[in-house]
């Protein structure tokens, strides 16, 4: 097995690798990783320097390729109209191309040790390719396109559920209801089957609120978790930059939608953990003003990479009356954020098997910290219509000039009582027409 390993390093090292493409890259990951399974089990060697040689190789790659991810979501968030992504109703990221890796994976695969590599390969090399066959030549998969997105038909708005209970049922029983003696539908339902009918064509999105950088988000995470199952010598690494995506996406919806209204509004408080690691990625993940003056773009300072604050694209009006200062943005951006942070959640058995048991504290903290705090962010998002939503001025002038005379007993109440009332159906009027023109409704 030396023998074979003084062979191969020098082909590991001779060739830079940063730029490789991401799948050509994982596929000569795969073949090296193959092979360093199979020294273990024939050889009971561990293969250690030409492991080591693809952990330098690997580690120059990702640094490469996370601050590309991280620049590309910088310009994902600045040019975002968090205008709904159509998702149906049953997406999960198993749908997406980056997790089909997962497939494989019956349930989280144990603790990578340096020794064993080739538990990736689901038990024995040797007996998986018993026959003729070369562990060594990829076998061609075909390729499977994605079928996720909610195009509003009828057909997309049934549930897997109701086409399924529908094959049990005669073709006679699916018709309308016709009278045997007359052929005409009943007056009683000559309107019901119409309403449905455009009640199923019409109706509101029922998939999660997700924003393309949402989707975007979830198919780095996929990569990296590949990755990670990968490069197992440097998984923890790999690690600690995924949690960079959610953090930076994390503080991006914050300073859009909250920060503003954090630092002039008393009375609205995060938790202690969240405002920990809102400072935290201030900190540690964005450039500081003065480094702003001479640099532009990433920067990787003693391996950590920072990155430019982003930006609100300016289409995103937060002021305008007319849609609730924002009501649609404000709510896919929010959304999107917790539905991201459930897939980190659903996610976190596979990620503690990827990584040593000593790191996993890490992980620990960062969910418990981050992620699981993530929702708490609906609240100052949403207080901003709250608080510009109703006139409250008014109402108060118009409340300051009754006079509270508990003598005389008035027979209709104040103006400012119908003040307030048509601030009300005014608020409810214009949600129920955002509603209807962005499927957010329920």
């Amino acid at each position: 097995m030396q023998d074979v390993q003084q062979k191969v390093r020098p082909y590991v090292l001779g060739v830079d690798m940063a730029h490789f493409k991401y799948d050509d890259f994982i596929h000569v990951l795969g073949i090296v990783s193959r092979l360093i399974g199979i020294g273990v089990e024939f050889c009971g060697e561990g293969s250690d320097s030409l492991q080591e040689s693809m952990r330098q190789q690997s580690l120059k790659y990702f640094k490469s390729y996370h601050q590309a991810r991280m620049d590309e979501l910088r310009i994902f968030l600045e040019t975002e109209a968090w205008e709904l992504c159509p998702v149906r109703s049953s997406f999960t990221i198993r749908k997406l191309r980056e997790f089909r890796f997962m497939r494989t994976l019956t349930a989280p695969i144990p603790s990578p040790k340096a020794t064993s590599p080739s538990r990736s390969y689901g038990g024995s090399i040797f007996l998986k390719f018993a026959s003729d066959e070369n562990p060594f030549e990829e076998q061609e998969e075909e390729e499977e396109g994605e079928d996720f997105i909610d195009t509003g038909g009828m057909e997309d708005a049934v549930s897997d559920e109701e086409k399924n209970g529908d094959e049990d049922v005669a073709e006679e029983l699916k018709k309308d209801y016709v009278d045997e003696q007359t052929g005409e539908v009943p007056r009683h339902l000559r309107s019901a089957a119409p309403s449905y009918q455009r009640q199923r064509s019409t109706s509101s999105h029922k998939g999660p609120l997700l924003s393309n950088t949402t989707l975007t988000v979830i198919r780095f995470l996929g990569n990296y978790m590949q990755m990670m199952s990968v490069l197992q010598p440097i998984a923890f690494d790999v690690l600690e930059c995924l949690s960079q995506l959610f953090d930076y996406y994390l503080y991006a919806v914050y300073d859009f939608f909250t920060k503003d209204l954090l630092e002039s509004v008393e009375g609205i408080e995060l938790s202690a953990k969240l405002t920990t690691s809102l400072k935290r990625i201030e900190e540690n993940l964005l450039h500081q003003q003065q480094e702003l003056v001479s640099l532009s773009g990433l920067q990787v300072t003693e391996d950590r990479v920072k990155v430019p604050r982003a930006s609100v694209n300016p289409i995103v009006d937060l002021e305008n009356p007319n849609t609730l200062y924002g009501l649609p943005c404000r709510m896919v951006a929010i959304e999107s954020l917790v539905f991201l942070a459930s897939q980190f959640e659903s996610l976190l058995p596979y990620l503690e098997s990827l990584i040593p048991d000593a790191k996993r504290s890490f992980l620990t903290q960062f969910f418990s910290h981050t992620v699981n705090t993530a929702h708490e962010l609906r609240k100052p998002v949403y207080y901003g219509i709250a608080t510009k939503a109703i006139a409250y001025d008014q109402v108060l002038q118009s409340m300051a000039s009754v006079k509270w005379d508990i003598r005389e007993i008035m027979s209709q109440h104040d103006a400012y009582v119908d003040l307030l009332l048509q601030e009300f159906i005014k608020f409810k009027q214009l949600q129920s027409a955002i509603d209807s023109h962005t499927a957010c409704s329920g």
